[in-house]
């Protein structure tokens, strides 16, 4: 059974789509459906000799295996509206997205590399007057 799909496209990109789905004498529903296909297929799967000299490659899975403990993880978080409207105030003035100021947040921590700027300003404060 056929599923229906709602893309929002800027005005440039449908032109692009338009463009070489008519040059192709198709419609852009089947031109992008055929895109994607090729695209995943281009991606995601190998065929059997690929397969074959990846196996082989004894470093490579080595990698593989340790890119794979790398993996993030999803997970849900409950924090005040109010917390949630300053972090996405502060990801904006940074320039990334709030998911990513928060993960690295979170890293930081873990990793003893969060530091409390008041605490710091304080301690300059201190040596300057001794």
């Amino acid at each position: 059974m056929s599923k229906v799909v709602t893309l929002r496209l800027l005005e440039e990109e449908y032109e692009k789509i338009s463009a070489v789905a008519m040059i192709e004498h198709r419609p852009i529903s089947n031109f992008i459906t055929a895109m994607v296909l090729k695209g995943i297929e281009e991606s995601y799967y190998l065929d059997p000799i690929e397969m074959a000299q990846i196996n082989s490659d004894k470093r490579l899975l080595g990698k593989l295996k340790a890119g794979h403990a790398d993996v993030k993880k999803n997970i849900s978080l409950r924090v005040k509206r109010y917390d949630l409207d300053q972090l996405k105030i502060k990801a904006e003035k940074e320039g990334i997205p709030y998911q990513t100021l928060i993960s690295s947040v979170i890293h930081k921590f873990i990793t003893n590399q969060l530091v409390d700027q008041e605490n710091i300003i304080k301690g300059l404060r201190l040596l300057k007057t001794r």
